[in-house]
């Protein structure tokens, strides 16, 4: 698996993995594929998974059955753009204090994190930091509670231009230091010369990479307890988590059917693997900072799921900047690194159907203060001016930022929170590749070279959105002409609300052997009709009954949506509400495309 990272959408990362999918295949020959990146800012979690898949050719019952290794992307990062708030029961990952803990002692806990962010030159004289009064499971939250500290020019010259060039004005309302930041390179400038040399050392000979360098150092802090640099910080963090990883058997038995299921699992068996390869390296930390015993496989997890659930991506600051007369804008050239921000990494989750809220985002280059050495919240001052009354009313508004455009499959096995009705959930397809009966694999290399030459991959994902728009257009463009219906609301590129690279996928997968090798030579053209059936009416055919099996498959294990539907509203634990919630807007994408698909056979 490796990343790449694009300033697209202000810096979200995209996902670039190649995989060994095919194994023990004729002559045990092992075939090489290379996916196109997908528009997924995640982490790639390898599987295995069979599947399914018929080819509805003149009539044809084939069954197809593969191992395709797909990758459920899931990873840490955070827009820098803003949103909407969400309902205070879905915007939390975890408690940030053990509950177990006295008000006082947390109390305690909080003052001392505020003194050591203030004495590192944080801003935080517009925002407290307290318990979520919405949701108590959902932890710490910031607020916004002192209206007469706004900054909302930052410096004197900066309205009037921002006037002139009639630029929104935004609002600063707090300012968290990079220096306190926890990315690789603060972990090889550790103040414990021994440790920061051992950092050094493990990353130049690729021992461990970035993101494990900031896992072991976040386990390291842990076990030096006071003596730690960052103990004002640690001692905030969660100790436990509501993400499925952590799920008992019962809670992860309420994903049966899911992709989630079999990611969670693969994900158990991978955090240990991790922790045996890392061993080694975290013995020797341990040495070098003279602590006693040795971490355990627990210590790995929880830094694992401490620093996916709040790392962001900022650009790089170390990195050197382009000569000043080059004539470019120097922080869109900065590569983006990875880093945990102490006080920002506690603004719970915004998405649009919040109320009652502050709808921030942060910036580094941004800021109307000029800070580059912070890493700025701001708001809009049209939202500042509306949360002016609320404050009146409530004593403090809750400041939220949006992490990004997630689903709810990304959203629970990250953060450990799903959203209801979430505009922005995403179905994972991934298709099978070759017949279950002997075939030859000269014709399974050739389809293969066909997906790969057209950059076409057997996974694919399909948006609520996309569906939402298509919907919209439809309605608005549908209309009777002579007596005949006319419909334009297909957009370009797309067939229905289905990517057409989804279908022209199934189109290579639903060929016969022989079209296959027709192609390949050149003496057949893809789109050519074949008989009664096209290509493009058997690859819809196709998806029809890919569709519809994987819905079937999903209630047959866990129910049918109107059954999830009641489950909902009644009383439930935290963790078993995000699983069927999650589950209920899988079958509900599922219903709701597999509805649009008959209509364009």
């Amino acid at each position: 698996v490796m990343f790449s990272s694009t300033l697209k959408n202000a810096h979200r990362a995209q996902l670039l993995f190649s995989g060994n999918v095919f194994n023990n295949i004729k002559n045990k020959s092992h075939i090489n594929l290379k996916f196109n990146s997908f528009n997924y800012h995640k982490q790639a979690l390898s599987l295995v998974q069979c599947s399914t898949f018929s080819d509805t050719s003149r009539g044809d019952f084939k069954v197809y059955e593969a191992f395709f290794g797909v990758a459920l992307c899931i990873a840490a990062s955070i827009d820098f753009c803003s949103a909407d708030a969400v309902d205070s029961q879905q915007t939390r990952r975890t408690r940030s204090i053990d509950e177990e803990e006295s008000p006082e002692k947390r109390a305690q806990l909080l003052e001392a994190f505020r003194s050591w962010l203030q004495g590192n030159n944080a801003d935080l004289s517009g925002v407290s930091i307290r318990e979520c009064a919405e949701d108590s499971s959902a932890g710490l939250a910031v607020y916004y509670d002192d209206m007469k500290n706004i900054c909302a020019s930052g410096r004197w010259w900066y309205a009037p231009w921002s006037y002139l060039s009639r630029a929104p004005q935004p609002s600063v309302i707090a300012q968290f230091p990079l220096a306190l930041s926890v990315t690789y390179h603060s972990v090889c400038q550790h103040p414990h010369t021994p440790l920061a040399e051992l950092y050094t050392f493990m990353l130049e000979n690729n021992t461990i990479d970035q993101q494990l360098a900031v896992m072991l150092h976040l386990m390291m802090e842990r076990a030096r307890g006071v003596e730690s640099h960052l103990q004002p910080y640690i001692a905030l963090l969660p100790a436990s988590f509501t993400t499925p990883v952590f799920y008992t058997e019962k809670e992860l038995a309420l994903l049966h059917g899911t992709a989630l299921f079999e990611a969670t699992r693969a994900k158990q068996q991978q955090l240990i693997t991790d922790f045996e390869y890392l061993k080694p390296a975290a013995a020797a930390l341990w040495r070098a900072a003279g602590l006693q015993g040795e971490p355990s496989l627990l210590d790995f997890a929880w830094a694992y799921s401490i620093f996916w659930s709040r790392a962001l991506l900022i650009p790089d600051t170390n990195e050197s900047l382009p000569s000043p007369g080059s004539g470019t804008k120097s922080e869109v050239f900065r590569p983006l690194t990875a880093a945990m921000i102490p006080g920002l990494d506690l603004c719970n989750h915004a998405t649009e159907s919040g109320v009652d809220v502050l709808h921030a985002s942060w910036t580094i280059y941004g800021a109307p203060t000029l800070n580059t050495d912070a890493v700025t919240l701001m708001a809009r001052q049209s939202d500042v001016a509306k949360c002016k009354k609320l404050a009146t009313d409530k004593g403090a508004v809750e400041v939220r930022i949006n992490y990004g455009d997630k689903g709810n499959e990304e959203l629970l096995f990250l953060y450990g929170f799903s959203i209801r009705d979430n505009p922005h959930e995403t179905l994972m397809l991934h298709f099978p590749l070759f017949k279950k009966e002997k075939q030859e694999s000269s014709v399974l290399e050739a389809r293969i070279k066909i997906l790969t030459d057209n950059d076409l991959s057997p996974q694919h994902f399909l948006q609520r959105k996309d569906l939402t728009a298509y919907k919209n257009t439809a309605e608005r463009q549908s209309r009777w002409i002579w007596g005949k219906r006319t419909d334009s609301s297909l957009p370009s590129g797309s067939v229905g609300p289905f990517p057409l690279e989804t279908i022209k996928t199934l189109e290579v997968l639903v060929m016969t052997d022989k079209e296959v090798m027709d192609f390949t030579s050149g003496a057949e053209d893809s789109g050519a009709v074949d008989g009664e059936f096209s290509l493009r009416t058997r690859a819809i055919a196709a998806l029809v009954e890919y569709l519809n099996k994987k819905l079937c498959e999903m209630e047959t294990a866990t129910g049918k949506i109107d059954q999830d539907i009641d489950m909902l509203n009644t009383v439930m634990s935290h963790n078993a509400r995000a699983c069927i919630q999650y589950r209920l807007s899988q079958k509900e994408i599922i219903r709701d495309y597999l509805k649009v698909a008959k209509t364009l056979t």
